[in-house]
């Protein structure tokens, strides 16, 4: 019998999860005890999310181990309880650039319910949402115990006022929809400051969740892939919050895993409209709005993303005239549309440029490369370990909300495996494919450096300024994809991988107690 019970890796995963979680929780109650009086609000608020939390490994272990359940529903469940419990652990406008992307969501929230006034950049909010008493680092016990009750308050003020808010150009103005909507309904609802907030983020998370389940469900391969990436602590934190990375992500998600299930798709562009007319032409219809809205994001910044529909052009060529050429007309009219009229805002405008030393110039930096080279030398070298943990996110809102460097450790664990572990549905891209999406990756990481290189950075530093690893999200499946289909693979893998994807759920547990932790 207990040799049965040895061979059984779902049992011994089992039990070692639980005794881990358990040991986890008595460490983390024994701190939080010591430090509390009584049964606080933010002692109340560490039951509860324990006890969800513990309900989530039970549920994620059952339905991904015992039921093997189709990973895109698990996603929903998983996804939707961690967004929730990182939402409450990240207070509003904590995390990065949240306060001034809260205040165009109230500005387009304002434009929904028809609340304007004739100055661009003045809106009219609720005077409650414009005294809210929210503080952006607030990461200590504190303040969240102050901040939990907040989470149920009422209406106490609807006069309006009129406030300046910072307009941006950054992502067109039509993302800021979604969180717009949230603001709404909380108004509507007649909800106080931070639970209307709290609805804005909501918002964002089920965008989120929706172009999560879409990725996992119609990509060919790699589905345990995109489920790992979008668990990752920072792809949760900038997809719960009021983030400007929060709908760029969740597009990006549906254009990669479009991508790749027309690349490999057996049947033509046509046939699969004359089988599904209503399906397919929502879908082009999202991909090419998505696709535009990508390009104009960040100032151009993201169009790398966009370039993968030339992945479909490289794998399909002449055995799909109508589809490559489809997405070389959608990539042409999102370059000449959408990404050249950012570029040249950029250079004609000095919006990313501070009031103090000089920055960087093209100029300066072309007619000296030997300088250049070194300071991107300099970036590499000093920043190299910060942008790999901060892109799995070790370090959280503005990276005061820190957890152990073994835990970030975890999850680049789980994603390595994820990445060489084979299932049997891999697909191999041709040569000139896999050139390409590397290519596509490094203009998008390139781009970013480039963009805090010229916008952020002063020209005295010898290293680039304000680079930041969540700006890498969006090019990690495609570089992990590379690793996915190489011939550096472990086989057989398809039973391990869900166990991969629930030891990372766990490892959220983990997390969860570390921010805990964190708030002393």
């Amino acid at each position: 019998m207990i040799k049965d019970i040895v061979k059984n890796r779902k049992f011994i995963l089992a039990a070692a999860a639980a005794v881990i979680f358990f040991v986890g929780f008595l460490y983390t109650n024994r701190c939080v005890a010591d430090n509390t009086n009584g049964m606080d609000p933010f002692r109340a608020m560490f039951y509860v999310l324990m006890a969800v939390m513990a309900a989530l490994i039970g549920l994620s272990f059952y339905l991904l181990l015992v039921r093997k359940t189709r990973p895109e529903y698990v996603f929903l469940l998983t996804g939707l309880i961690l967004g929730l419990c990182y939402s409450l652990m990240i207070p509003v406008r904590s995390a990065p650039d949240e306060s001034m992307r809260m205040e165009s969501a109230l500005n387009m929230a304002g434009n929904l319910m028809g609340w304007t006034t004739e100055e661009k950049n003045t809106m009219i909010l609720r005077t409650e949402e414009r005294d809210h008493g929210l503080a952006e680092t607030g990461i200590v016990h504190d303040y969240y115990a102050s901040y939990f009750p907040r989470l149920t308050e009422g209406e106490r003020d609807s006069s309006r006022v009129e406030m300046v808010f910072n307009y941006t150009e950054e992502v067109p103005q039509v993302l800021y929809v979604v969180p717009g909507l949230g603001i709404a309904l909380g108004r509507a609802l007649s909800l106080g400051a931070v639970p209307t907030f709290l609805l804005a983020r909501l918002m964002n998370l089920l965008l989120f969740l929706g172009a999560g389940f879409y990725a996992i469900r119609r990509t060919p391969f790699g589905k345990e892939l995109f489920f790992l990436v979008a668990l990752l602590p920072m792809t949760i934190q900038e997809t719960t919050t009021i983030s400007i990375d929060s709908l760029p992500l969740s597009m990006t998600f549906v254009v990669a895993a479009f991508c790749l299930r027309y690349a490999f798709s057996e049947k033509k562009l046509l046939a699969e409209w004359k089988e599904h007319r209503i399906k397919t032409t929502i879908e082009l219809a999202v991909i090419v709005f998505f696709t535009f809205l990508l390009a104009g994001c960040k100032y151009g910044a993201l169009l790398p993303v966009c370039l993968l529909l030339l992945v479909i052009v490289s794998e399909k060529g002449k055995r799909d005239r109508v589809l490559s050429f489809g997405c070389l007309g959608v990539l042409a009219f999102a370059i000449f549309f959408s990404f050249l009229p950012k570029l040249i805002f950029t250079f004609q405008s000095s919006v990313l440029a501070g009031a103090g030393e000089p920055h960087y110039t093209v100029g300066a930096l072309l007619s000296d490369p030997v300088h250049t080279f070194r300071v991107l030398g300099n970036t590499v070298n000093r920043y190299a370990d910060h942008y790999l943990y901060s892109t799995i996110g070790t370090s959280l809102g503005w990276f005061e909300i820190n957890f152990p460097v073994f835990v970030g450790l975890l999850f680049l664990t789980a994603l390595v495996f994820g990445t060489l572990l084979r299932t049997g549905e891999e697909r191999r891209f041709k040569k000139r494919t896999r050139r390409l999406i590397l290519l596509f990756a490094f203009l998008g990481i390139a781009f970013s450096v480039a963009g805090m290189l010229l916008g952020n950075t002063p020209a005295s530093s010898e290293v680039a300024e304000g680079v930041q690893g969540r700006y890498f999200l969006p090019f990690l499946i495609p570089l992990l994809l590379l690793g996915k289909t190489s011939e550096l693979h472990v086989s057989d893998g398809k039973g391990i991988l869900r166990e991969i994807v629930f030891f990372t759920v766990f490892t959220h547990a983990i997390v969860m107690m570390c921010l805990f932790l964190r708030a002393y």
